[in-house]
C-alpha cells in the first residue's frame, strides 16, 4: 500500500454521522511580571487539580504532564503552555460550559500562587521584543526536544512556534469524503479573515523589527519550516 492510500485510509476512516466538534484551548500561564510558570509547579498544579477531578495523571521525568477526566484533557504543552481539549460535543453550549468549569477551578489554582491563564496569539514579552525565544525553556519532554533541535535550523520563527506561541483549535466531524471538502473549502476561504478578526495579542507594543503589526501567529507559520508548512 502506498503513503497516499494509506493517508487516503485513515482520513476516510474518521467519517461518522455524529456532526459533532471539538475545541483545543492553549493558555500561556505567567505572574504579574510576565514570568512564564515553572513545569515544576505547573505540574503541582495539575495535581491538586486533580484532587477535585479524581481523573487520570499521567507523568514524565517525575512530572505530572497530563490529566485526563470526563469532560477534558489537560496536557502540557513545549513551553508550559496550559492545553484544554474538550471532548466531542454536539452543542457549543456545551462547550461554552466545560470551559468555563475548566477556567474556575485552574483560575483559582493559579491565582492562589500569583499566577494567571491567558489565551493569547504570542508570549507578549517575544511580541515586543523584550526577550529572545531562546529565554523560554522547554518541558523535560524528549519529543519536544528533538524537535526544537530541527527546528533550530529551519525557518526564522520555527523555534517560536513551540515555545512562545497558544492558539484556539476546533475539529469538526465529517459525514463522507464530499462533505470533508466542502467543509475544507469553506475553512480555507474563511481562515484569513477569523485569523485577522479573532487575533488575540498584549497590547503591549510590537518589535516592528521582527513582526510585522498583525496576525503574529500566521507569520510565525509562514516562516517556521518551508517543507511542511507556509
Amino acid at each position: 500500500m502506498t503513503n497516499n492510500e494509506l493517508i487516503k485510509n485513515f482520513i476516510l476512516e474518521g467519517s461518522n454521522n455524529n456532526e459533532r466538534l471539538g475545541v483545543e484551548v492553549e493558555h500561556f500561564v505567567y505572574d504579574k511580571d510576565f514570568n512564564i510558570i515553572s513545569e515544576d509547579l505547573m505540574s503541582k498544579i495539575l495535581i491538586s487539580a486533580n484532587e477535585v477531578l479524581k481523573g487520570t495523571l499521567k507523568y514524565e521525568n517525575g512530572f505530572a504532564i497530563e490529566l485526563e477526566c470526563d469532560d477534558y484533557n489537560i496536557t502540557l504543552e513545549p513551553g508550559v503552555q496550559l492545553e484544554i481539549s474538550i471532548r466531542a460535543v454536539t452543542d457549543v453550549k456545551e462547550v461554552e460550559i466545560i470551559y468555563a468549569s475548566f477556567r474556575k477551578l485552574f483560575d483559582k489554582l493559579l491565582s492562589d500562587i500569583g499566577y494567571k491563564i491567558e489565551s493569547v496569539g504570542i508570549f507578549p514579552l517575544l511580541q515586543n521584543g523584550e526577550i529572545k525565544v531562546e529565554d523560554i525553556k522547554l518541558i523535560d519532554k524528549k519529543r519536544y526536544h528533538i524537535m526544537d533541535e530541527y527546528l533550530s535550523k529551519t525557518g526564522k520563527f520555527a523555534r517560536y512556534m513551540m515555545r512562545g506561541t497558544c492558539s484556539t483549535q476546533v475539529s469538526i466531524d465529517f459525514k463522507n469524503e464530499k462533505d470533508c471538502i466542502e467543509k475544507l473549502k469553506l475553512f480555507e476561504i474563511l481562515t484569513p479573515f477569523l485569523s485577522l478578526m479573532m487575533e488575540n495579542q498584549k497590547n503591549i507594543g510590537v518589535d516592528k523589527k521582527i513582526f510585522h503589526p498583525f496576525i503574529l501567529r500566521t507569520q510565525v507559520w509562514d516562516d517556521m519550516d518551508k517543507d511542511r508548512c507556509g
